[in-house]
Parts: C-alpha cells; structure tokens; sequence
C-alpha cells in the first residue's frame, strides 16, 4: 500500500522526535545542603513556574529529575534563575468573566519556585505564575521577607456590572521608594501609576535600587528574524465529475522554480522551540491538456492554461530536535493563493470537422485556500532545507465538475538575522 506523503515526511523525523523535548543548556544547581552542582538543564518554555526540571552532570550522563523538594535553586546561564520559597499565594482569579463579588482575599501558602527577575542592594522582585493568574513577589533586604505584590480586581456587590480594580502593590512600592529612594519625585509618580507588568515594575525596583541589580535576562523573550529562498514545485491538477471539460480523473502535472521571502517571529529565542512564520510565495504553473477520441463524436478536447500563483502563508513551526548547530522540524499551516491567469480557451474539435472556441472555460478560482505541511532541518540558524506537502485543496468548484490541486515542494532558504 502507497504511503500519504504527510506520513512519509513524518516517518523521516521520527528518529529525531523521541529527542524533542530535550533542550540541554549549561547550568548548575543549589541543593538542600547549598552545594552547587554544575552541569545541564533542559530549559523548557514554561508557562508556568516549574515544580521540577531534568538535570545532567554533563550531556552523556544519565537525566536526573529534580523537584522543589531536593532543589534550593537552579540556573540556565544568562538566562533564568529560579530559588526554592515558601510564599503566601493570592487565589483570587483577575480575568473578566471569574470574578469574584467582592473582593477575593482568600490565600494559600505552597513550596514553589520564583524565578528571579532582578536583585540589588534594596530589593530583589520575583515572578510566579500558574493557572490562575500571574504575581510578583519583592523582597527586602534587609528583613529577607518575600510579600507578594497585591493587586485585585472584583465586582462590585451593588453592580454586578461593575469591575473594580484594587492597586495595592502601589502604596507596597511607595514604601519601599521612600525608604530607599527618599528624594526621588520622578520615581513617586512612576508608582503611582504604575501597571502590573513584569516590565513596569522590574524599572521600578532597579531605580529603587539605584541602579545597581543583577539582571536576569528573560525580560526580552522573542526575536524576529527574515529569509529569501528558492525551491522547486510539482503540481498536479485533477478533473473531477461526469459533466466537465475532461473525464473524471484526467490530470496534468507541471515543475516549476518557485521564489519566497519572510518573517520569522521566535516565541522564545532562548528554546527557539516554537516560531511562528509569515511566508510570501510566488510560482508560475502551467497546464496543458490535450484529449484525443479517436472514432468519437468528439475527438479532441484541449486546455492550455498558465497560472501565476501568489501565496500568503501563516504557519507554526516546531523544533522537534535542537543542537546549536542543527534543528530539525516540523511545520503546518495555511496558504493564501492569489491566482492569475493567461487569456486561455478551452478548444472542442467534433468529427464532422467543426471546432468550438470557448474563452474562459472552465472558470478556475481567483482565489483559493491550502494545507501545507513541512519537514526540514536549520544548519547553524543561517541555512534551511525543507520538503512539504500541500494537500489537494479545490481550485474550481460548480455543480457539474470540479478541480483540485495538490503539490509537493523542496527548496532552500537563507536566514537573516537572530
């Protein structure tokens, strides 16, 4: 049985993707007896704060799984730094459509994570996330308690249509600022309204701090880099339905050069896991169809038609295998087609001699959409070679006939940028 070019493509990574979850990047550890371990962390795109983390000593050892109960602290360098706490933690949620009447002063107190966004000589602030909502804890140095940063949003009793807002963490900071900044006006008023965002309140505890932290860079999470390409397409457009200008069935194929260019937008350019792309493509096709019925009433049908397709593609792409010199990956998305047509005839011969001109026919779509799914590897981030397969998507639709188009592509493109 023939293989779907979709499993095809999957087949040939498969070797690649039981390694798809590793992402092992130099760091270290602090355990329950402060020792520092050095060695490799699998750096994930956490979305929430983790509660446990694979460890190497070096990249062929065996993964150790570590969790917040063994583990003081731990690093990926340059990149994040997480430390062990037990912290008091509001439960009350801060999206519209759960929110509490009144407001939500419930608290829970856990053993997490916080990873660390800045330190200095007055303040360090912190992040924690999970499935509720996002805080940010601040720490004093002098007294090394951690308080979370308080900041409720509610419905009002008297007006369930009323959504208030309680900037608490506000007259927190102001507290801190005259402590530590007591001349400082400018700093005041950047308080007082200031919003409750990592980026808001990380300049905020660095000026605190007088400018003299420890930064730790995760602030800064995306990249956008650009690529121009080249490759080859094979096309094959099928008739299909009793009543249309071919039989059932009646095909051509045509190869072509085809020419790209893009944008690349790298969620996280620290994993360079996930990336989402917007791709432009251009490729002129040509179909020429010519049907002989010898001893048929009619004996000849043909149909030259070239096309000028142009796509606009919006597509995710994963990294299912990461080195820093070779990823391998997988793609999928949705193509835009723009097509342009020659001034073609469909041209009827019948056996008496008679032949029959008809401009226009059959009328294929201006414009139509298509699945494609891509396969490749990145050599060095600069260089990256890929095959894809787009599934057959209609071009020409009525009630009598239709056509499709399905298409197989390989080419190269070369980067710019991070």
């Amino acid at each position: 049985m023939e293989k779907s070019p979709k499993w095809v493509m999957l087949s040939i990574l498969l070797p690649f993707i039981s390694f798809a979850q590793s992402n092992f990047k130099p760091g270290y550890l602090v355990n329950l007896k402060n020792d520092t371990v050095k060695g490799y962390i699998d750096y994930r795109e956490w979305k929430q704060n983790p509660r446990s983390f694979n460890f190497k000593t070096n990249l062929n050892s065996t993964v150790q799984k570590l969790t917040i109960s063994n583990t003081q602290a731990f690093g990926i360098a340059s990149l994040e730094y997480f430390e062990r706490a037990v912290v008091s933690i509001s439960a009350g949620n801060v999206e519209v459509g759960s929110l509490a009447v009144g407001v939500d002063t419930a608290r829970v107190t856990d053993t997490v994570f916080l990873r660390t966004i800045t330190t200095g000589k007055g303040v360090s602030l912190y992040y924690l996330t999970d499935n509720i909502k996002t805080r940010f804890y601040i720490k004093d140095v002098k007294d090394r308690r951690l308080k979370e940063l308080d900041y409720f949003v509610y419905m009002d009793a008297d007006d369930n249509s009323s959504v208030k807002t309680i900037y608490a963490y506000r007259t927190q900071l102001l507290a801190f600022a005259y402590t530590y900044q007591p001349d400082n006006k400018s700093l005041v008023q950047r308080i007082q309204s200031a919003g409750y965002s990592e980026t808001e309140l990380k300049a905020i505890a660095n000026t605190i701090n007088g400018g003299s932290n420890t930064q730790f860079l995760h602030d800064k999470l995306s990249a956008v880099r650009f690529f121009a390409g080249a490759g080859i397409t094979a096309n094959k457009l099928t008739f299909s339905g009793e009543n249309g200008p071919f039989p059932d069935g009646t095909s051509r194929s045509h190869t072509a050069p085809e020419f790209s260019a893009g944008a690349d937008l790298i969620l996280n350019k620290n994993t360079q896991k996930v990336v989402f792309r917007a791709e432009l493509m251009a490729a002129a096709n040509h179909y020429n169809f010519n049907l002989s019925t010898p001893g048929a009433f009619i004996i000849n049908s043909s149909l030259d038609v070239k096309q000028l397709n142009i796509s606009v593609i919006p597509q995710f792409i994963y990294n299912v295998y990461s080195t820093p010199g070779v990823k391998a990956f997988l793609g999928a998305g949705v193509a835009f087609n723009f097509a342009f047509y020659n001034d073609y005839h469909y041209l009827t011969m019948y056996s008496d001699g008679q032949v029959v001109n008809e401009k226009k026919y059959a009328q294929f779509d201006k414009m139509w959409y298509s699945f494609p799914l891509k396969a490749g590897v990145l050599l060095n981030n600069k260089l990256e070679i890929f095959g894809s397969y787009w599934f057959s998507s209609p071009i020409l639709s009525n009630t009598n006939y239709a056509a499709h188009v399905i298409a197989y592509k390989a080419g190269i493109n070369f980067l710019f940028g991070k």
